[in-house]
């Protein structure tokens, strides 16, 4: 081969060799764009069926949730000097005709500004279930209530016999759960607490333990209105 010939095949040979390796990063490239847009695929539909999932999830969990929870437990804030008080008492009681309950009264009125101390004595000596939010204190002053002189927070879940719920308005949310009469409702349970209202309105309170779905929604058994002047 001549010297020209030569190094004519030797450029030649340079430019298959400069092409390969072109070609070998174009490849490479390619392939990594490839595994990011991979990648980011998998990333994607992992997101969304995490957001399928947990949706479904907490539509089960809501299937044996009542329609609204209670959503405010902070008390209004009140003065500590403050020394006007006024005391509202409810009873329940059970009609032994028709097995019904009902609280006595179920429309009253309280000041507002006022310092108010609640009692509920309850003759009914029949618990159920109910979810947790509703077993309970929500919303009383110290987020407490006395029960038979013991200072609880809440009651166990499935021994509550009724409810005392606000349902509307500013107090949407305020909850305290009320326990069974002992003694087959010869001792009924007294429960107290105190609540401070700073917004005049009216009210609707309802108990949220089954007591029969005609009564629990039906002003002078299981609810009715609560008026702050």
């Amino acid at each position: 081969m001549s010297g020209t010939g030569a190094r004519a095949h030797f450029r030649g040979s340079r430019r298959a060799v400069g092409r390969w390796r072109l070609r070998s990063r174009f490849r490479r490239n390619r392939t990594s764009r490839l595994t990011l847009r991979q990648a980011y695929l998998v990333v994607v539909v992992t997101f969304l069926a995490t957001m399928v999932v947990s949706g479904l999830y907490a539509g089960v969990l809501g299937m044996d949730q009542p329609a609204s929870l209670p959503s405010r437990c902070a008390t209004e804030t009140f003065p500590t000097s403050l020394t006007q008080r006024d005391y509202l008492t409810l009873s329940i009681f059970v009609n032994p005709a028709t097995h019904s309950e009902f609280y006595v009264p179920s429309n009253f009125t309280v000041p507002a500004h006022t310092l108010i101390l609640i009692t509920i004595v309850d003759y009914d000596n029949g618990s159920s279930s109910v979810s947790p939010p509703y077993s309970s204190v929500c919303g009383t002053v110290n987020g407490t209530m006395s029960l038979n002189g013991v200072t609880l927070t809440q009651l166990d879940p499935g021994n509550v016999a009724h409810t005392f719920s606000l349902t509307n308005g500013t107090y949407a949310g305020f909850n305290v759960p009320i326990p069974p009469a002992g003694n087959n409702g010869a001792s009924p349970s007294v429960v107290t607490f105190s609540v401070y209202f700073n917004t005049p309105g009216v009210y609707r309170w309802q108990c949220h333990a089954d007591c029969g779905q005609d009564q629990m929604t039906l002003d002078g058994k299981m609810s009715g209105l609560l008026t702050v002047l």
